[in-house]
């Protein structure tokens, strides 16, 4: 039982890597001159307005939803590497326009105090002092019962507030 969810693991951690692989791969959409540093994401971050959008991997070919007002998503992130997000507090990595977030949370089972985590990577689309473009990628089609060949992208527009 034990190799059997082992092998579900690793085969679901190799297709999540195949999904970042692919998208790094195929966005052409980011400006490279961009300079990203802790010292340039410091600070806390309240997105004001986000947009999906859905790119066909096969074609390239990519549609934009409309976009509207979201206030959901916030976090701080601090140049020392450390970050919160709501409740979540963790520490994050830069990698080129990565945005790797680690995150550790702790639920309660069976009368036990267990520490969880979760990865939450972004691509930085774009930022200036006060305004931080980043996108955020679902998976959509890659069922194994169905393969559309789509990937869905939260596109976030974030706006720096001074704390």
């Amino acid at each position: 039982m034990f190799f059997v969810i082992m092998k579900k693991m690793i085969g679901r951690t190799s297709v999540l890597l195949a999904f970042v692989l692919l998208f790094l791969s195929c966005s052409n959409d980011i400006d490279d001159s961009i300079e990203i540093s802790n010292k340039t994401v410091t600070g806390y971050w309240l997105s004001v307005t986000s947009h999906e959008c859905v790119i066909n991997l096969n074609s390239g070919k990519r549609k934009d939803f409309e976009e509207k007002p979201n206030g959901s998503l916030s976090f701080k992130l601090y140049e020392d590497g450390t970050c919160i997000k709501g409740s979540l507090k963790g520490e994050y990595k830069l990698l080129g326009h990565e945005l790797d977030m680690f995150l550790t949370y702790i639920v309660n089972e069976n009368m036990k105090s267990i520490e969880r985590s979760v990865i939450d990577v972004y691509v930085i689309e774009d930022i200036t002092p006060d305004k931080m473009v980043i996108s955020y990628i679902t998976a959509r089609g890659y069922s194994s019962e169905e393969n559309t060949g789509e990937e869905c992208r939260i596109v976030y527009t974030m706006k720096r507030i001074n704390y």
